[in-house]
């Protein structure tokens, strides 16, 4: 009960137009085929009977477990869920998979500060991600947080600019035959390169494509700056997974269009002088440090 309790708690209301094509959580059961009618009457003479909820009622007749519950409702208030048999998406996504787990409130933390401290501002539209190495966990941090991001209902892009070991397609099982790099370097139109996910709503993807063999001199290019500019009229955030700061200069060009970053370090891997010198680094590419995330895993 705990479980459903807490999840009713974090579902928001849906807006008053997506109440209106709301189901209720009886419909929705039983056009999952997972019950039938008799089951549903069953269930609300005991909800009127001992003023439950709806799913409390359910467990308690031994309908329903309260992981067969849990999708549904986050369908019902318009809430991205998903549930473990969509295999298409890595586990890594524990926004998504565990959204009522620590470490999902976790990155809900994060999501609050910046809200409050970067992207307040409505010029700030896009925040680039570093890496304190390539074993920080720089990506799982952007993936998460972009789910988190469309959890709010805002029009979210995650953008891999990791042209040397990209990592965000496999996160969400993408194909990555054609992206970004595709669109930079004038192959496709940028529209094409965009990926939508119609599991995980208000969230699209911008995989890097084809590797390039001049990383660093196609992110520096001017048309870098054009895209993004283009990008931001389009979305409400915009998050930017880079390279390994510690090895290449790719993310230099990069930082410099986003206007902020965010460094992630990894607990009893980084090293304090590594972060001293990418600190240095973001404000020689004229960008702001907006803070510095600590991964343990």
């Amino acid at each position: 009960m705990t479980e459903l309790n807490q999840a009713a708690d974090q579902l928001k209301p849906a807006s008053p137009a997506q109440a209106g094509n709301r189901k209720l959580l009886g419909e929705l059961l039983v056009a999952a085929g997972i019950l039938k009618q008799p089951d549903i009457d069953r269930i609300l003479q005991l909800q009127k009977k001992q003023g439950l909820l709806f799913g409390e009622a359910a467990v308690k007749l031994g309908l329903l477990e309260p992981a067969q519950i849990l999708p549904l409702l986050a369908q019902q208030y318009g809430y991205p869920y998903l549930n473990p048999q969509q295999s298409q998406y890595s586990q890594e996504l524990v926004m998504a998979f565990q959204p009522f787990s620590a470490q999902a409130e976790a990155f809900r933390s994060l999501r609050s500060e910046l809200l409050q401290n970067w992207f307040n501002d409505p010029a700030n539209k896009a925040l680039a991600f570093l890496g304190l190495g390539e074993t920080t966990g720089c990506s799982f941090i952007c993936a998460n947080l972009a789910v988190s991001f469309s959890q709010l209902g805002l029009r979210t892009l995650l953008i891999d600019t990791d042209l040397r070991k990209p990592r965000l397609h496999e996160i969400f099982g993408l194909s990555s035959t054609y992206g970004f790099a595709d669109a930079l370097a004038g192959r496709i139109d940028l529209a094409q390169a965009i990926q939508q996910l119609p599991d995980i709503t208000d969230l699209s993807i911008l995989p890097t494509g084809a590797p390039p063999p001049n990383p660093q001199e196609l992110l520096a290019k001017p048309i870098f700056k054009q895209v993004l500019q283009t990008l931001a009229a389009q979305y409400d955030v915009i998050l930017i997974d880079t390279t390994n700061g510690l090895l290449y200069a790719d993310f230099k060009p990069v930082l410099a269009t986003a206007g902020g970053a965010v460094l992630t370090s990894r607990n009893h891997h980084s090293f304090l002088n590594d972060v001293r010198i990418l600190q240095q680094q973001i404000s020689g590419a004229q960008a702001k440090l907006v803070g510095v995330v600590l991964n343990e895993f």
